[in-house]
């Protein structure tokens, strides 16, 4: 089973504002996990009822690539195989009320 990213340190740390470098661990970051090639990708959504990541890779279509809460945090995570440097991409947040919203990373 791989490891939880980003890890209980860095979820700490980022809620009380002291993950100062915290670009290292939120945003996309191309990676290898289990020798697999792909991208991390990494958001704060405390609201969200759902988190995707959409992109030229899946054809703009959301249920392909949800991102896992990591528990109370507010912060979904994915590793997406094969997802390289320059990949066009958005999130697509579920809101509470039901709305879909297209948005860039913040990172």
């Amino acid at each position: 089973m791989k490891s939880m990213f980003p890890s209980e340190h860095d979820i700490y740390l980022f809620h009380q504002g002291n993950l100062f470098h915290s670009y290292r661990i939120m945003g996309a970051h191309v990676t290898r996990e289990d020798d697999v090639p792909g991208t991390r990708f990494t958001v704060w959504a405390p609201q969200a009822q759902a988190v995707y990541v959409v992109g030229s890779f899946n054809a703009w279509q959301a249920e392909e690539h949800r991102m896992q809460r990591i528990e109370a945090s507010g912060i979904w995570t994915l590793f997406i195989p094969e997802v390289g440097q320059g990949t066009v991409y958005k999130y697509q947040i579920h809101s509470p009320s039901g709305a879909k919203l297209l948005k860039s990373d913040p990172y």
